[in-house]
């Protein structure tokens, strides 16, 4: 049987007392869509959405890149988004105190291409010879340049885009994040033609973004909850990127 210290239940018992004070009034949050390959958003909102029963989102706009995103969360068009790799300080969003999730990122090549990469060295020299794949307004960039990696194409819109050109023969590799490409490729058709490699760039750990022109009470309602949630072993607590 777990025991709670006397801290964590007073800690426990101040963020339930200030989600009960936020129940009263009814707020609505535009969300950005995100397709069935990523549950990671859809649970997070079920289990905020059990907290605070007064939360409504309307899912606004077309699935579009982690850059347009962003834009729209800072023009104001766009109030919350369930994930996302935080940017560098000055952007003008805001961030969760607590990482929501956080993906493993990996490299896809063709089934039958023998190609390996055991170290970001490796990594380099391979996409010098052929430019990394990589989504438009990829949020895993900046990784794969801490790595040293210059050579990249990111012509492709989207993920399907990127499998198709990996099959085709343009590119070798392709990076992407598990476990949402499972899902890609169960939509695509795409199962069996391609495989993850064993070598992973890293992990990133995802946060809630909320626009600048969000009320700072909802802000903190649900970074209140969040927490509460973390509290309880309902968030995961990933590490920071990993080289």
């Amino acid at each position: 049987m777990s025991v709670l210290l006397p801290s964590t239940r007073v800690t426990i018992f101040a963020l339930s007392c200030l989600l009960c004070g936020s129940l009263a009034q009814a707020f609505e949050l535009r969300i950005p869509p995100h397709p069935g390959s990523d549950q990671a958003c859809s649970r997070i909102w079920k289990r905020l959405g059990a907290l605070l029963p007064n939360l409504q989102l309307r899912v606004t706009g077309d699935h579009v890149t982690a850059a347009r995103r962003d834009l729209s969360l800072l023009e104001g068009s766009l109030d919350a988004d369930c994930g996302t790799i935080r940017t560098p300080p000055g952007s003008g969003l805001r961030y969760s105190a607590v990482p929501v999730y956080s993906v493993r990122v990996v490299l896809v090549a063709r089934l039958e291409d023998d190609i390996a990469i055991h170290n970001a060295a490796e990594l380099r020299t391979a996409s010098e010879a052929t430019p990394l794949l990589l989504n438009r307004g990829s949020q895993f960039r900046a990784l794969v340049e801490k790595l040293g990696v210059k050579a990249i194409d990111d012509s492709g819109a989207h993920t399907q885009q990127n499998i198709q050109k990996l099959l085709a023969g343009h590119g070798r590799l392709f990076l992407y994040q598990q476990p949402a490409l499972d899902s890609k490729l169960r939509e695509s058709g795409l199962q069996g033609r391609v495989r993850v490699l064993a070598w992973s760039p890293g992990k990133v750990a995802y946060y809630m973004a909320y626009s600048p022109h969000m009320d700072r009470t909802l802000v903190e309602r649900l970074d209140t909850a969040l927490q509460q949630l973390a509290h309880k072993g309902e968030l995961g607590t990933p590490k920071a990127a990993e080289d």
